[in-house]
């Protein structure tokens, strides 16, 4: 099993599979110390404490494989050879199609305060180790991604399943936190106005970064004024309580800004802007070769052909760290899919697989027309894309502005300028 350094997801959720019912959404089940939980659950930990965690992958392309009878096809007209949780081969029509799990990835990502030690390079176990007890709250976010592999005769194709969850650590002791969400957390005595104040602020943190997202700019200040609203409608909050009872005490942190993620985002549009740029001049290099590679030798034309396919298949594997999670927040129009090599020119690119020259130079030539055709559109789109998200820089040196001039509350800085 493989792990991930870089952070990033490459997500082709499973569409829908015609059968009894439709698979669920790829899910996780997460076990600490034994004890199940779910995506924003919390955990009460101690100082150097050792916990131990796995994970694993259920719904999406495993219901299917798993649990044929009631997410399948098959029945009663086809028929079950052989099946387990991450194999299923089956005769339809007379043809035999296989699915099989080709490749299961794991990552724990959490920050300074736990340590992270993998049981070994193929396994989903880990240990999580409390090293410092100075923080209000950490987390541990499990990403977990299973290739799946479809055979049928000598076509195959991939297909990627990822889901994720958080959990968030809290330190025991005194300073217990009693509030937490994404970005908000309050530590001290619990109180139930405070506590409802909070959570208008994290729906207000959530609607101005969803507004933003959506590119729709037009209503973003009137968010940003509802959420200031909020935050000084929870300072009124705290100052109640503390009038009602003298020894009432809570402290209270802001965790980064509702545009921290639309703002990273622009640095990363124009990674994928200078990708598509530099793939503008592949598919024209690439299609003028081609079209000499009939005058070389038969020995000559496949050096020459599996060459180019390892170009297209070298840029495409250096976007994957961004263009997949921009086009699905952004750009979900473009289909992922349609840039990907087929399999077996997939296979030529990772040196794997050789096969048929003329069936490879047809495939990759088809392939290739077809890139040059969608090129177009996609690279329109982004340039408009990259054009359109500058407004937010606008919004975020006003809301960084506000909650840098804070005095009551602790802020919390997510990211550099």
């Amino acid at each position: 099993m493989k792990r991930f350094i870089a952070f990033w997801i490459l997500v082709f959720m499973v569409g829908s599979v015609v059968g009894v019912q439709p698979v669920r959404k790829p899910f996780l089940f997460v076990k600490i110390d034994g004890t199940l939980y779910k995506s924003g659950d919390n955990i009460v930990v101690n100082p150097n404490q050792v916990l131990k965690i796995t994970s694993s992958l259920e719904g999406g392309r495993k219901d299917y494989v798993k649990f044929p009878e009631t997410y399948a096809d098959i029945l009663p007209q086809g028929q079950i050879l052989q099946r387990d949780d991450s194999h299923l081969l089956y005769r339809l029509n007379g043809e035999d199609y296989e699915w099989r799990l080709k490749n299961l990835s794991v990552q724990y990502l959490t920050d300074s305060n736990i340590k992270v030690e993998y049981a070994d390079e193929n396994s989903a176990d880990a240990t999580l180790t409390v090293i410092s007890n100075e923080f209000p709250q950490s987390y541990v976010r499990v990403i977990l991604k299973a290739t799946w592999e479809l055979v049928q005769g000598e076509n195959s194709s991939l297909e990627e399943n990822v889901a994720e969850a958080i959990i968030y650590l809290n330190v025991s002791g005194a300073n217990e936190v009693w509030f937490n969400s994404r970005n908000i957390v309050a530590k001290g005595i619990p109180n139930d106005s405070i506590r409802a104040k909070a959570n208008l602020i994290q729906q207000s943190f959530d609607e101005v970064e969803a507004n933003l997202a959506k590119l729709n700019f037009s209503v973003v200040p009137a968010s940003i004024r509802t959420l200031q609203s909020n935050v000084n409608a929870l300072h009124d909050a705290i100052h109640q309580a503390e009038q009602t009872n003298p020894g009432y005490k809570t402290t209270i942190l802001i965790i980064g800004l509702p545009s921290d993620q639309p703002y990273k985002d622009i640095e990363r549009i124009a990674k994928v802007k200078a990708a598509w740029d530099e793939l503008g001049r592949l598919l024209q290099t690439t299609t003028e070769k081609l079209e000499t590679l009939n005058s070389k030798s038969k020995s000559d034309n496949e050096k020459a052909l599996e060459q180019q396919i390892k170009l297209y298949y070298n840029w495409r594997k250096q976007i994957s760290q961004d263009a997949p999670d921009i086009f699905n927040r952004y750009l979900p129009e473009i289909n992922q899919d349609e840039i990907q090599l087929p399999g077996n020119l997939y296979y030529i690119g990772e040196e794997k697989y050789k096969g048929d020259f003329d069936k490879n130079m047809i495939d990759f030539k088809t392939f290739i027309t077809k890139r040059n055709d969608q090129y177009p559109e996609e690279i329109a789109k982004i340039n408009n894309l990259y054009t359109r998200l500058q407004a937010v820089k606008l919004f975020d040196g006003m809301l960084r502005s506000y909650f840098a001039s804070a005095t009551w509350y602790q802020w919390q800085n997510n990211r550099q300028r």
